[in-house]
């Protein structure tokens, strides 16, 4: 049996039923890809289940799936995931493969940065446009399309929850990393449609010490960092309020909207 777990997003969200299901698991591989999961957690997790939790890299959860999954045809396999499974296109490629050679699967989902950023924003779930993820640059990698889909989402009045991603080994983005890649794309694109915008920083949502507040690209890059040292960030640029949504923000004390 392959069993994939969600560990939700902070130590102590696993449910009781996952560490029943991964108590019985020859085997144990921590996805370390796809989300980010502190080392205090994974220690946490191994003391309480008494096995030794293995991290694994993407390779060997999409090119090499079928080598790491087999052993489940015989015995129990479990792999952990931050927040909640199939979310990420690798888990349903894990689970696909597992249908293919005849494996059965349980999945067991948690908390996700999905209901918790967007629920404790405040904004309307269903005034949300498709999510947009924002990519590390590199010498020979400099995506600007993510823009296009922002700015998409905005024409159709929808809010876009946009996700930071992880530098490994498990490393998430800065918020001063995040700014500088979002200024560099405006200027590339030769637009700037969002270089006034605000957004909605979320740092940490669902966990202990979740931090929100709005700033602008500018502001972002001026902002003392040491505040969110570690913790793991989102945004949200939000279209144009309605107002019950302009009372939630004020509410949590959040200004500029």
């Amino acid at each position: 049996m392959l069993i994939l777990a969600g560990l939700g997003l902070e130590k102590g969200d696993i449910s009781l039923r996952s560490l029943e299901y991964l108590k019985r698991c020859d085997a144990i591989y921590f996805d370390s890809y796809t989300s980010f999961v502190s080392g205090e957690y994974l220690s946490f997790l191994s003391d309480m289940l008494g096995k030794v939790i293995v991290p694994i890299e993407r390779n060997a959860l999409e090119d090499r799936v079928w080598e790491t999954i087999k052993p489940a045809k015989d015995g129990d396999i479990g792999i952990v995931v931050g927040g909640d499974p199939l979310i990420a296109t690798t888990h349903k490629i894990i689970i696909s493969e597992a249908h293919k050679h005849g494996i059965k699967t349980v999945v067991l989902h948690s908390s996700s940065v999905f209901s918790a950023a967007i629920g404790e924003s405040g904004l309307d779930f269903y005034r949300f446009g498709p999510t947009v993820t924002l990519p590390f640059w590199s010498e020979n990698y400099k995506p600007v399309s993510f823009l296009k889909s922002i700015e998409k989402n905005l024409g159709n009045g929808e809010h876009t929850l946009l996700l930071l991603d992880i530098r490994k080994p498990g490393t998430p983005m800065t918020l001063a990393e995040a700014a500088e890649i979002l200024a560099k794309a405006i200027k590339a694109s030769g637009e700037n449609k969002l270089g006034n915008v605000r957004f909605l920083i979320m740092a940490d949502a669902g966990k202990d010490g979740a931090v929100k507040f709005s700033a602008t690209i500018d502001e972002m890059s001026a902002y003392d960092g040491s505040r969110l040292a570690g913790k793991a960030l989102c945004m949200i640029i939000p279209a144009p309020l309605s107002f019950a949504e302009k009372e939630a923000l004020a509410a949590a004390g959040i200004i500029g909207f």
